[in-house]
């Protein structure tokens, strides 16, 4: 069954989703297990910062943000157990194009006014430190996964030399913002008349705009197809213009992460 086994999940976790029936949920890229309940939604993924963040950001966007609400947390050796309410809606991808800049950009916008302070936040230097890792430890599978043409003799040969370049040219001068870090379609819910659910909140810190602009134009791309005006569409919705090589760095910067 395509399920996690009851027998497996920790005692904490067990109780509070033992009488629902729950059914894997494969939208989405992530290494994380993803279980859909009936009124709720466990992720189980490998102990990391990135999971422990997570939890921590929805409790202190709850409120101000539409975001789950986080029912009950536990850690083993290997795993982050994460078990959250159920947002309603479909994800942004789902619904006509029009529909989907509309509402992602007015996500961002709610995004962007709101500051949180704390420890647990994402960091340019956090962030960084990701890629060296994935770089040292996850080489073949990044390069398997980038898209085409990202390590060419005319670029960047290999991730190594991504990597160099991504430190050497952070844009530290940019101002920030409250980014989602991971601000693709499939985490954002819409019903029609408002945005429901926004989720997976791991990479969320303080970073320039562009980092959740050049997610959601990749993202747009990957779901509705090639178009060069979707930058220029989220622009005039947005009213605001982005810096376009900034853009172009954090799409880099998404090909190691």
């Amino acid at each position: 069954m395509d399920v996690l086994s009851m027998a497996r999940l920790p005692k904490q976790i067990n109780q509070c989703v033992k009488h629902e029936k729950g059914i894997r949920d494969h939208i989405g890229e992530s290494d994380s297990q993803v279980i859909l309940y009936d009124t709720m939604v466990l992720k189980q993924s490998t102990l990391s910062l990135d999971a422990r963040r997570e939890a921590r950001a929805l409790q202190l966007l709850e409120g101000s943000l539409p975001v789950p609400h986080v029912i009950e947390t536990h850690e083993t050796k290997r795993f982050y157990y994460l078990l959250m309410s159920k947002c309603s809606g479909k994800p942004l991808f789902q619904w006509p194009l029009s529909v989907a800049i509309e509402q992602a950009c007015e996500g961002l916008k709610r995004l962007w006014t709101i500051h949180i302070d704390d420890a647990v936040l994402n960091t340019p230097k956090t962030a960084l430190e990701t890629i060296k890792h994935n770089v040292l430890n996850h080489r073949t599978t990044l390069i398997e996964n980038a898209d085409e043409g990202t390590f060419t003799s005319e670029r960047y040969k290999d991730p190594e030399t991504l990597l160099t370049y991504l430190v050497d040219h952070y844009p530290y001068d940019a101002p920030v913002v409250l980014s989602h870090g991971d601000y693709y379609l499939p985490n954002v819910l819409f019903d029609g008349t408002k945005i429901t659910g926004m989720i997976d909140f791991g990479y969320v810190g303080y970073f320039p705009k562009e980092r959740d602009i050049s997610a959601l134009i990749k993202s747009l791309v990957y779901n509705y197809g090639e178009n060069p005006n979707y930058l220029s569409w989220v622009e005039q919705t947005l009213h605001e213009t982005f810096n376009p090589n900034i853009i172009e760095y954090f799409m880099l910067y998404d090909e190691l992460i």
